[in-house]
């Protein structure tokens, strides 16, 4: 990649839409697309530019194990590189329009961000076994989660946006906090509530703090997820244009609704595979003397590796679907400037259906299949996507900001923001 594509300037709208026609066809405001007015002539309907992915499997497949080997060789020190050309090779292999993604990012800032978290990690897990809080369930996380991540994770996905260039304009992501402490917040509780274990004969079994968290999740989960999806497409520009998030709450409770209900039939399935598997019911095992969840763990194991088997194929699916819904959900919410949005015909269940498939795939071949699989999944959703670019809009595009450094580059994942389509 040329670093000298990167230079800044204004875009002209006719170069933009080189090569695309115009569509007139009126979209569903409800699956958050663009609706025409009736007064729209063919002039002003928005302009449909296709999202594709030309990488092929066997390309990424040379560049992985270079990378997998390399960072084995040197301790992992190469690591940053690789993550920079890896992040290369699916935005440079990503297009919009006639145009490609760039991501210019230096591979020693990023291993600079990461000895200086190494360091800070190091010094606050000696603090903590110094002022020995190491059990107490409150020492390094709460310490990371109320003040160091949400930092983190807000320059993290500057630093990745700053480096995002498309058509030689920057993307931006802006340096507001207050959201990403309330995001932190949340996780911090229900994390906390899972590492509570009550003291002998105050609570049974039943209420140990991995069932409060359970509970709690139940409700407060899809509100955190709603909210970083929020603060993710929120906080995002490109050059000048601001991108909106106008996905409903009640969505992502839908959603929520839809995945407990697919996990409610899959428990129902697998406990049905484990009876038959096992040579003992389960009401045969003490639950009263040794607790239900210990009674589970060996009604399990008496399955035998089928059993092991089945319980694997039950966590591949139930996360497939996860990963399926909200990544529809996701990618349903962006709106850009006043009249362009990111148009979705992603269907859940069939990229569940793929994910689960990769993930199989990856399992029975240790690991072997991984760049096929996150090919394949990428392209999927890539190519499910479209940008409905609207005449205001276009006359928008600018050139980008100031610099920023690479402090926290490495906690870019957390979030998921990644132009990453289709992670594995």
């Amino acid at each position: 990649m040329n670093d000298s594509s990167h230079s800044s300037h204004s875009i002209d709208r006719t170069e933009i839409t080189r090569g695309l026609v115009p569509e007139a066809a009126t979209l569903d405001p409800s699956e958050g697309a663009l609706e025409e007015t009736p007064e729209s002539d063919s002039k002003a309907a928005p302009t449909a530019i296709p999202i594709r992915f030309d990488g092929s499997a066997d390309q990424y497949f040379e560049l992985y194990i270079a990378n997998t080997l390399l960072t084995i060789i040197t301790l992992g020190i190469y690591s940053a590189w690789a993550r920079v050309r890896d992040r290369r090779f699916f935005m440079g292999h990503t297009y919009i329009g006639h145009h490609n993604l760039e991501f210019d990012a230096q591979p020693i800032d990023i291993l600079i961000s990461r000895a200086i978290i190494v360091a800070i990690s190091v010094a606050l897990i000696s603090a903590e076994i110094f002022f020995d809080l190491y059990w107490s369930g409150i020492g390094i996380f709460l310490i990371l989660t109320l003040l160091l991540m949400p930092i983190a994770l807000v320059r993290a996905r500057t630093f990745i946006a700053r480096h995002t260039i498309h058509r030689t304009v920057r993307f931006r992501y802006s340096l507001e906090y207050r959201w990403a402490v309330v995001l932190f917040l949340g996780y911090a509780l229900l994390i906390i509530t899972y590492s509570y274990y009550p003291s002998e004969g105050l609570w049974s079994d039943y209420f140990t703090g991995f069932y409060i968290a359970a509970a709690i999740a139940l409700f407060l989960f899809p509100l955190l997820l709603h909210l970083d999806h929020r603060i993710q497409i929120g906080q995002l520009q490109f050059g000048g244009l601001r991108f909106f998030f106008t996905s409903s709450l009640k969505s992502y409770y839908a959603g929520w609704g839809t995945l407990l209900l697919a996990t409610i039939l899959f428990t129902i399935v697998l406990f049905g595979v484990i009876g038959m598997l096992s040579d003992y019911p389960l009401s045969q095992f003490n639950i009263e003397e040794i607790g239900f969840r210990y009674s589970l763990g060996f009604w399990f194991i008496e399955a035998g590796r089928w059993g092991l088997v089945a319980l694997a194929l039950y966590a591949i699916c139930i996360f497939a679907i996860y990963r399926s819904v909200f990544a529809c959900l996701y990618w349903r919410s962006f709106r850009i400037g006043a009249d362009s949005a990111i148009e979705s015909t992603l269907d859940w269940r069939l990229y569940a259906r793929l994910l689960a498939t990769n993930y199989v795939l990856i399992v029975l071949t240790v690991g072997l299949m991984y760049p096929w699989a996150r090919v394949r999944a990428y392209r999927y959703v890539a190519e499910r996507l479209q940008l409905r670019l609207g005449p205001e809009t276009a006359a928008e595009y600018s050139s980008a900001g100031d610099d920023l450094t690479a402090l926290a580059g490495e906690f870019a994942d957390i979030g998921g923001w990644d132009f990453d389509f289709g992670a594995t």
